[in-house]
């Protein structure tokens, strides 16, 4: 188990680098660059939303991007059970498959990220995750949805999945995927992505230890840079714990 770690750990050393060295440049140049999504959102945001209703019976593959963007934006101000169920349609009655993506990976977390989900919201969208009638391709796609909005209340959902999970692989695959992805939000999940890397719950998940140190390697925090080579530099692999807790205290 200790040498997945040192080996996943290794070859991530140099992305922690660069992704270190690129915040420090972003700061020195005035503030960091807008993440791809957010870009997507403020392109939204200064459409004309008449074009909203062209998405109505058309394929997204046959619409313009301003179209697309256009609709996106009005449904990511419609109330979450209402965004919810247009990506269930786009799926099972329309057919259309970058539709579908599009709803769940873009607007659904965009909305989320915007404005907090309700605790009913949060229950219905694990439900919905949870369901064995679900199609594949949605279940997949609303995990993938709770890492993106980077919220404290949808990553706590992925780590509850991420504890029940374990006798289904492919779903727990994509579960720590996006646990993983919470690296991109910068620092702010640094302490989860941390403890995650600590907890002996995940000494036999090879597959969350080493999506675990990649989002710790993403974030860039520089607590989790130096626990990055503290065990890449053991000699065994294995970071001993007085080690940790003489740095940080121990896990939070």
């Amino acid at each position: 188990m200790e040498i997945i770690r040192l080996f996943s750990i290794s070859i991530l050393l140099s992305t922690a680098c660069l992704v270190r060295a690129d915040t420090v440049f972003s700061s020195t140049a005035g503030g960091v660059a807008p993440s791809p999504a957010q870009a997507r959102a403020e392109s939204s945001s200064q459409i004309n939303a008449s074009g909203a209703s062209a998405a109505t019976g058309r394929k997204f593959e046959k619409m313009a991007e301003s179209e697309i963007q256009d609709f996106r934006t009005q449904l990511e101000k419609q109330p979450f059970p209402t965004i919810l169920q247009a990506g269930i349609d786009a799926d099972r009655l329309e057919h259309d498959e970058r539709k579908t993506s599009d709803i769940f990976l873009v607007a659904l977390p965009e909305a989320m990220k915007k404005r907090p989900p309700d605790q009913a919201f949060l229950e219905q969208l694990k439900a919905a995750i949870t369901n064995k009638d679900t199609p594949e391709v949605e279940r997949d796609s609303l995990i993938a949805a709770l890492g993106r909005a980077q919220r404290e209340e949808t990553a706590a959902i992925l780590l509850e999945l991420a504890a029940t999970t374990r006798s289904d692989p492919n779903m727990h695959y994509d579960v720590v995927n996006a646990i993983g992805e919470l690296g991109q939000a910068g620092e702010k999940f640094t302490p989860l992505l941390e403890n995650q890397w600590f907890s002996p719950d995940n000494d036999h998940d090879q597959r969350m230890l080493y999506r675990v140190a990649r989002g710790m390697a993403e974030a860039g925090g520089l607590s989790s840079i130096e626990l990055l080579l503290d065990a890449a530099l053991a000699p065994d692999g294995n970071l001993p714990l007085a080690v940790w807790n003489r740095k940080s205290g121990g896990p939070r």
